[in-house]
């Protein structure tokens, strides 16, 4: 008897120890109880410090004559797009990994923070909310005196974040579509997809 009842402890622990793992268990099934993982800053905006150094003039040569000198200047000319005409949402978008969400009523999750873009201040709200297709995002930018909620970007991503899309407006002036990004990267190669479209009023591709 004396020993049923020194081992009685023990199994209880053990039950506890079943019963707080099986909870663990139930929230990491359930992905609507985390965060979604918001895509890497190279869904949007590509870092060319992984590319060679291009400013000799024998190497510019080189680089000029063959396809992968094509794909560089063009992806060049839409990072300029991104940080000079859309450089607002693109600082937002940026700034949103230094910031932890809260969950909302209806099971979104809010990144709420301040974000300087030269002189201004904007307040930035980052939304992501998990459905049946993956993560939607939207991100909705307050500028004092200007403007409120605008939404200047959303986009579409699913689960592990290796595949979306990000629909960017110009400006709150003019807010209509202005830039589309397809994106797709293979986390186990580490390679990367990122194809821009400019949206025009008839939603063809340029």
């Amino acid at each position: 008897m004396m020993r049923y009842i020194k081992s009685l402890p023990i199994i209880l622990t053990l039950g506890l120890i079943v019963l707080i793992a099986s909870c663990e268990s139930d929230k990491t099934t359930n992905p609507e109880d985390q965060a979604p993982a918001i895509p890497p800053q190279s869904t949007m905006l590509i870092d060319f410090s992984e590319f060679p150094d291009t400013t000799s003039g024998l190497e510019d040569q080189i680089v000029s004559r063959n396809n992968w000198g094509w794909a560089y200047s063009n992806v060049r000319v839409w990072n300029s797009v991104l940080t000079l005409t859309l450089a607002t949402p693109v600082a937002a978008f940026l700034e949103s990994f230094n910031h932890r969400p809260v969950q909302q009523p209806d099971g979104s999750w809010l990144w709420q923070y301040n974000v300087t873009n030269q002189e201004p201040i904007y307040t930035a709200k980052l939304y992501g909310k998990t459905t049946t297709d993956g993560v939607e995002w939207r991100m909705l930018l307050t500028k004092v005196g200007e403007f409120t909620d605008f939404e200047w970007f959303t986009g579409l991503s699913n689960l592990p974040a290796t595949e979306g899309t990000w629909t960017l407006n110009k400006d709150p002036n003019t807010p209509t579509e202005f830039l589309y990004i397809e994106w797709y990267r293979d986390t186990q190669e580490e390679t990367a997809n990122v194809k821009y479209t400019k949206v025009t009023p008839a939603k063809a591709g340029v």
